[in-house]
């Protein structure tokens, strides 16, 4: 029965429940620059809105922030909810990994430290730091 269907909240792992670890731009044909979340607990990608908060939904103040210009990960920040996710291109660079590259972009967390926005993402790798 389609009226008993409720749509997940966005932000959220279809399959466990989990936040996202960071979020992927794909460069792959037929879905060049569609965006995947990518849950680190489970490994689940999943399709979300290219420009819209993985904490709040929310399609107002988006802004990313990058350790340079034309970095390949970056922080997608959230002026709603003061949060942020990570975003990487791989579009840009089809090696990223989702989950490890989040792991292995720490100098990016350590700057994201020094601003007003919370980190949004999970990454079970990373608890503790």
């Amino acid at each position: 029965d389609p009226d008993r269907l409720v749509p997940i909240r966005v932000g959220l792992c279809p399959c466990c429940g989990g936040r996202p670890a960071s979020s992927v731009v794909l460069g792959t044909l037929r879905i060049e620059g569609a965006r995947y979340a990518a849950c680190a607990t489970c490994t689940t990608l999943w399709n979300e809105v290219r420009v819209k908060c993985l904490a709040c939904g929310s399609t107002k103040g988006i802004g990313y922030r990058g350790l340079a210009e034309e970095a390949v990960i970056k922080a997608e920040v959230c002026d709603e909810c003061r949060s942020w996710v990570k975003i990487l291109y791989q579009n840009k660079d089809t090696a990223l990994d989702p989950v490890a590259d989040d792991v292995g972009s720490l100098g990016l967390d350590a700057r994201m430290r020094e601003t007003q926005w919370r980190r949004a993402g999970f990454d079970p790798f990373l608890v503790g730091y």
